[in-house]
């Protein structure tokens, strides 16, 4: 067994510990899938990611992203941490402004904001592709979620989300889901799970609350969800809604699982969608895989 670096990074928290968690380990070329699907399972994190040399043209590295039961092309939250620990390691130049991540959905690029101290990273996110629920498949999702029935859309931005708009962030917060419930229909509906989000109004700093449950792939709720809120864009940019929808907004997550974290959205006129925030380093050490 080799010694790898392993770096423990918070991503999206407003301070430590309050964001989602994400375990990097460098210097990953070698590793097998099943050793790599192994060690995810093992750390129990929402995800973990793998960094290895890349293989197309362009990309500073390459990322593997994988959950406790799965591997996944593109993930938010995984993309940010990752570029967050190749900075802290010296992988990547503090001055480097934009950075090109290799992962399962392509060539995703990062644009760095803010100084050393307060650096975030915004990832462009896959295009999305929508499509509505059958409405009997939507009664159903909302039943699992305990609300009152509403239109599903199936948002695929790499990871694959059932996303509902509730209107109101209050209703958001106030969900108790099923989660085997939810389970069984991200299965049938080959979605990576269920996310709902509801506005806070104009008075609010934050546009929207967000929460994202994935229990078809050991996550019950997901604290801060970086490809969540890219399909919460998607389907706002798809619907144009106004005045609610803007084409810059910060949404909230994490306060129903005891975090608390903010996610950074933009939508450009082109169609492109970036979601970003910062990290924090929590942990670093050595694992041997």
């Amino acid at each position: 067994m080799k010694t790898r670096t392993l770096l423990e990074v918070d991503v999206f928290g407003l301070k430590p510990l309050q964001g989602n968690g994400l375990a990097v380990v460098l210097d990953a070329d070698g590793l097998s899938t099943e050793r790599m699907q192994d060690f995810a399972r093992w750390t129990n994190f929402s995800e973990t990611t793998f960094i290895q040399r890349p293989t197309q043209f362009g990309a500073d590295y390459r990322v593997r992203i994988f959950t406790p039961r799965t591997e996944l092309p593109f993930a938010g939250h995984p993309s940010i941490g990752s570029a967050f620990a190749m900075l802290w390691n010296r992988r990547i130049g503090a001055r480097q402004k934009q950075v090109v991540q290799e992962c399962g959905a392509g060539l995703m690029p990062l644009r760095a904001i803010g100084n050393l101290s307060d650096r975030q990273y915004l990832v462009q996110a896959p295009s999305p592709k929508i499509t509505p629920v059958d409405p009997a498949e939507a009664e159903r999702i909302c039943s699992a979620l305990g609300c009152a029935s509403r239109p599903v859309q199936h948002v695929n931005v790499g990871a694959k989300w059932l996303v509902l708009d509730l209107e109101q962030a209050d209703q958001v917060l106030a969900l108790r889901p099923n989660f085997s419930a939810l389970a069984a229909l991200s299965n049938d509906g080959g979605a990576t799970g269920v996310t709902v989000f509801g506005s806070y109004g104009r008075k609010s700093a934050d546009q929207y609350e967000v929460r994202s449950f994935a229990p078809a792939d050991g996550i019950d709720e997901d604290p801060v969800c970086g490809s969540g809120n890219a399909s919460v864009a998607a389907v706002l940019q798809a619907a144009a809604k106004q005045p609610r929808f803007t084409t810059a907004y910060a949404a909230r997550q994490g306060r129903a699982c005891h975090r608390d974290g903010r996610v950074q959205v933009q939508i450009h006129a082109d169609r492109r969608i970036e979601i970003g925030g910062g990290a924090f380093l929590i942990s670093e050490g050595q694992v041997r895989l």
